[in-house]
């Protein structure tokens, strides 16, 4: 039998542990905004009389956004305060939702995906920026995995159809009276 030992680990200060719960609070927002509308295709499709394309356009201006925009949105943090910069987009982000759910037209509803494109790309690098400015290099990695653990499960492509594939034998075999098919 192996026996467990006790490593010393540094305690972390009041003001630390608020830091991190805010970088995980805004990792948090960051994915479930990305999340966000593809739970709701079915009635937005509805509500907008638009194909299930044309509602990728909203999923792909936010995203290429995003991901055009990260990098010099990290040159913006590191020449202004970090903290400023996340909170401008979390209230930007909030407020993109909040427009595109209030105005029923489907073009205003792309663009504030679009502006909550850009309101995401500060996420990432403010949190690192604010994660190394303020945590001490022996409680880098701990605080790190925090971050990374307020992520949601992901549910991708291959989950789904998995999922979906089990429930088609599952019901196939109910229908065969139990035999496996």
């Amino acid at each position: 039998m192996t026996q467990a030992i006790e490593l010393p680990y540094p305690s972390t200060s009041a003001s630390e542990r608020r830091l991190v719960g805010g970088v995980c609070f805004g990792h948090l927002v960051s994915h479930y905004y990305i999340t966000l509308l593809a739970p709701l295709f079915l009635f937005v499709r509805e509500d907008y009389g638009v194909s299930y394309t044309e509602l990728g356009l909203a999923l792909t201006a936010f995203n290429v956004l995003t991901t055009v925009l990260q990098t010099p949105t990290g040159f913006l943090v590191d020449r202004v305060n970090a903290r400023m910069v996340i909170i401008c987009g979390l209230l930007l982000g909030a407020g993109a939702f909040a427009i595109a759910g209030l105005v029923h037209s489907f073009w205003v509803f792309v663009a504030m995906f679009a502006v909550a494109g850009i309101a995401n790309t500060v996420y990432h690098p403010a949190n690192y920026a604010l994660l190394s400015q303020h945590i001490p290099p022996f409680a880098a990695c701990a605080s790190w995995w925090r971050a990374a653990a307020a992520r949601p499960p992901r549910r991708d492509r291959a989950d789904l159809r998995a999922r979906a594939a089990a429930a088609r034998h599952q019901d196939a075999q109910a229908a065969n009276g139990g035999r496996a098919t």
